[in-house]
Order: structure tokens, then C-alpha cells, then sequence
């Protein structure tokens, strides 16, 4: 069974506490594949005390 997409609403909307400052991406071609590889500088832009926290897939 597929889920409902849920409504956002600004009032719901908090900035995050951090901001990613930069970022580096390396891309390596090659005929049977390609690797990204990414580098990341996230600066705190928050609470002073809230973690980061990194959702991702691999």
C-alpha cells in the first residue's frame, strides 16, 4: 500500500542548525562505472547543543 503525500506547512518550517559552507565533489569516470565522492563542511547555525545528524543512503 502506498502512503499519502502529507501537506508542509510554514508554520511547521524550522531552519536547520547547520549549513553545509561548502562543498567539494570529485567525480572519476570510468567505462564500467563512476564514483562521486563528496566533502562536506557543515557550519552550526543553531542550537549550540543539537547534533548532526546525517540521513543518508549507500
Amino acid at each position: 500500500m502506498t502512503q499519502q503525500p502529507q501537506a508542509k506547512y510554514r508554520h511547521d518550517y524550522r531552519a536547520p542548525d547547520y549549513q553545509i559552507a561548502d562543498i567539494d565533489l570529485t567525480f572519476d569516470l570510468d567505462a564500467e562505472k563512476t564514483v562521486v565522492t563528496a566533502i562536506s563542511q557543515a557550519v552550526r547555525h543553531g542550537a549550540p547543543d543539537a547534533p548532526l545528524r546525517l540521513m543518508g543512503k549507500i
